[in-house]
């Protein structure tokens, strides 16, 4: 097919249920009624393959071989490009400013340990390294941190990995920050400095299957923006399992409308009207 010349092939609502269906199933993400969403993902991976028809590429991706496998494994870069950047949600970078701070004073001598779940390409994980490096930095401590980056699309991993921006995407970073953490590798692209790089460890993780991951305890859990597109029992099941995942006294921040009708006995919300973040006690 000439995707120049013919107007791109409409996912029917047949079709969708298909997909939806298998989506569903890999990666728990249900798009309810956003079939547009869904369609578009699909036709970039398809354009790329030249292939014009949706059950065509259905055999080829859900088959039990590893050329199946390697498929899904494109389609998914295509379907989960995410839209972020660096201190997306300034109000709850504050929060966890505060925490770090009195994380610090409470437990002197103990690292700190922070996971950015769903971490796409980077942006978030290394805004709380920063973050934290800061309160460190501050506090004029030797203190010690590292953050673990999780996300389920190797290419974003890749890109995370590298550490490195466009100028323009260090546009929400203060001045000051820019200046300590990142460095000019080019006319117009950044990196983020080594001593930095070196706390983080980014790997490839299905949150759905979050009780498969290593019981690692972290004082901090930031999980934003991802638990909107599950279904409202998968997103407390996921939930339950970040607050097992929590040391005594940890934070785990979500967006509001992720935690809606999420109660956990041992969980304390902090007290803030803009930031949706809980206490383990």
């Amino acid at each position: 097919m000439n995707w120049r010349l013919q107007p791109a092939p409409l996912l029917s609502d047949k079709q969708y249920c298909l997909w939806q269906k298998i989506l569903e199933e890999r990666t728990a993400i249900y798009l309810g009624n956003h079939k547009s969403i869904l369609q578009s993902g699909l036709l970039r991976r398809m354009r790329e393959l030249n292939c014009d028809n949706y059950d065509d590429y259905y055999r080829r991706v859900a088959g039990d071989n590893c050329h199946a496998t390697v498929e899904w494994e494109e389609l998914l870069n295509s379907l989960t490009i995410q839209q972020t950047r660096f201190f997306r949600d300034p109000p709850a970078y504050a929060v966890l400013q505060d925490y770090l701070s009195q994380r610090l004073k409470s437990s002197p001598a103990a690292p700190l340990e922070l996971w950015s779940v769903g971490c796409a390409t980077g942006e978030e994980a290394y805004s709380l390294a920063m973050t934290a490096a800061e309160v460190i930095r501050v506090s004029a401590s030797d203190h010690l941190f590292a953050v673990t980056a999780t996300d389920i699309s190797n290419n974003a991993l890749t890109q995370a990995k590298l550490a490195e921006y466009k100028a323009a995407q260090l546009n929400t970073i203060d001045a000051s920050l820019r200046y300590r953490y990142f460095r000019a590798i080019s006319s117009k692209r950044y990196q983020v400095v080594p001593a930095i790089r070196s706390r983080m460890c980014f790997s490839r993780a299905n949150i759905v299957k979050v009780e498969q991951l290593p019981e690692m305890l972290m004082d901090v859990i930031y999980c934003q923006n991802m638990l909107i597109y599950f279904k409202q029992s998968r997103r407390i099941a996921v939930l339950n399992a970040l607050y097992k995942r929590l040391k005594p006294g940890g934070l785990l921040i979500t967006a509001p409308s992720e935690s809606q009708g999420w109660h956990r006995n041992g969980l304390k919300r902090i007290r803030n009207n803009h930031v949706e973040g809980y206490i383990k006690q």
